[in-house]
C-alpha cells in the first residue's frame, strides 16, 4: 500500500516540477527553474525527513541515476552477448522505465589516456630507450633491458 502511495506522490510530484529540458538546451541552465524544482523535492523529502536540504536531495538523485546507469549496462551487456530475447536482463529497479529518457541525456567523457604519443609510435631500434634512459632491445617480441 505504501508503495502504491509513494508511486502516486512521486507522479503527482513530477505534474508539478517543470519538464527536465535536455542538457544541450539553454532552458537546461536556468537557475531559477532549477531552485523552483528542488524546492518542491525539498518539500516532499521533509515529509520523510525534517532535516532534508538540497545537499540530500541532490544526493538521492545521484544515487537514483547511478542505479539506473548500472541497471542500463547490465541490460546493454546482455543485448550485446547474445543471448535469446527470453534471457535478456531484466531491470529491477521500479523506476527503471520512468529514467529511460536520461539515456539520450548521458554525456560521454572524453578519453583519457597515460601514453605518451611519441614513445608509443617509436619504431623498433637499437636507440630505443626505457623511461628511465635505458636501452632496450630492438627485438619486437620482447621489450627488455639490454644492459642486464
Amino acid at each position: 500500500m505504501s508503495q502504491v502511495r509513494c508511486r502516486f506522490e512521486s507522479h503527482h510530484t513530477r505534474s508539478v516540477i517543470p519538464k527536465r529540458p535536455k542538457i544541450k538546451s539553454k532552458e537546461y541552465s536556468d537557475r531559477e527553474a532549477k531552485a523552483a524544482a528542488y524546492s518542491v523535492l525539498i518539500e516532499k523529502l521533509k515529509q520523510k525527513d525534517t532535516s532534508a536540504n538540497r545537499e540530500t536531495v541532490t544526493k538521492k538523485i545521484n544515487a537514483m541515476r547511478s542505479s539506473f546507469r548500472k541497471e542500463v549496462k547490465k541490460v546493454t551487456a546482455s543485448r550485446r552477448s547474445g543471448a535469446a530475447a527470453d534471457d535478456i536482463y531484466q531491470p529491477r529497479l521500479w523506476y527503471y522505465n520512468l529514467l529511460l529518457f536520461l539515456q539520450d541525456q548521458e554525456v560521454g567523457r572524453d578519453s583519457v589516456t597515460n601514453v605518451n604519443e611519441a614513445t608509443a609510435h617509436t619504431p623498433n631500434n637499437s636507440n630505443s630507450f626505457s623511461p628511465r634512459g635505458e636501452a632496450m632491445s630492438s627485438s619486437p617480441h620482447c621489450l627488455c633491458r639490454t644492459d642486464v
